[in-house]
């Protein structure tokens, strides 16, 4: 049998789901909620835990908890891959009108907010055997972030590494502030000579 909390965020997820409270509704102070339905503080704050942290709930200090907007929905498959290289040869102009991201999600490229640091460190057992170079060697590691400007949330959080001894054969991809880079990971490779054989 459910527990008390799970059947609250049940019957409040249900509601959300049929269209009973939307994105921007309040719903109803604890008092109202314990009343309604007959638990205690404890058991209504973890129901509205649940919530919370599935993304349907934003609780907003001294103002109220209110149903949020679905996130944006990302997509991903095996094909994105091809299609990325697909666009290697591409001209720039049209490698940098859109991306994978936008591609995964259906945005376009002026709805993003788009980081990158770029870090030199030395490989460890795991990131060595993986690159097939020795412990210790220098390796660029590569942090990504990718926001939806309306969200305020990362969208995509990804860390690549390269072999910083292929890297500098082309000195623009040591630089972060190159990113986003039009053609994405596979036109990087692209330029110093690298062409993706599959990706596990």
């Amino acid at each position: 049998m459910p527990a008390k909390y799970e059947l609250i965020a049940d019957d409040i997820r249900q509601q959300i789901a049929s269209g009973q409270l939307i994105p921007g509704d309040r719903i109803p102070g604890e008092s109202s909620l314990i009343e309604k339905y007959k638990v205690s503080p404890p058991t209504l704050r973890q129901a509205l835990q649940v919530l919370r942290s599935e993304g349907l709930l934003d609780a907003r200090h001294g103002i109220g908890t209110f149903v949020r907007a679905p996130r944006q929905k990302v997509r991903r498959d095996a094909a994105r891959y091809q299609w990325e290289k697909d666009r290697v040869r591409l001209p720039e102009s049209e490698r940098r009108a859109t991306g994978s991201t936008e591609r995964d999600t259906g945005v376009t490229v002026s709805d993003l907010r788009f980081s990158a640091r770029y870090s030199v460190i030395g490989a460890d057992e795991r990131i060595a055997g993986l690159l097939a170079i020795a412990a210790g060697d220098r390796v660029l590691q590569r942090d990504y972030r990718t926001m939806l400007d309306h969200e305020g949330m990362p969208l995509n959080l990804s860390t690549s590494y390269l072999s910083y001894e292929l890297a500098a054969k082309n000195p623009e991809l040591l630089n972060d502030s190159n990113e986003p880079w039009p053609g994405g990971t596979q036109h990087q490779l692209f330029t110093i000579g690298i062409e993706v054989d599959r990706v596990d």
